[in-house]
């Protein structure tokens, strides 16, 4: 019997990165050219996903510490998200 159908489901996560004795998310070089992972993958995945609309496309979820990071930095694509 031929498949006639999929799903795809995204889980999107990121471990928090903040430095608990200050709160900021220090220098990761292994991110470059960016500051820090959460930066790199916001601008590589999650911003081109949103703009392109392809979360309207799949089942998803989103972990709390990036979707609270993705709020306070990116208030455009955390509302393509949630649209």
């Amino acid at each position: 019997m031929p498949i006639k159908a999929f799903s795809i489901h995204g889980h999107f996560y990121q471990p928090p990165r903040e430095d608990p004795l200050t709160g900021i998310i220090p220098n990761e070089p292994g991110a470059a050219p960016y500051d820090n992972w959460n930066e790199r993958i916001l601008q590589e995945c999650y911003r081109p996903n949103a703009r392109l609309k392809n979360f309207a496309g799949i089942s998803f979820n989103v972990g709390p510490t990036l979707f609270s990071w993705l709020q306070s930095q990116d208030q455009v694509t955390y509302q393509q998200i949630l649209n």
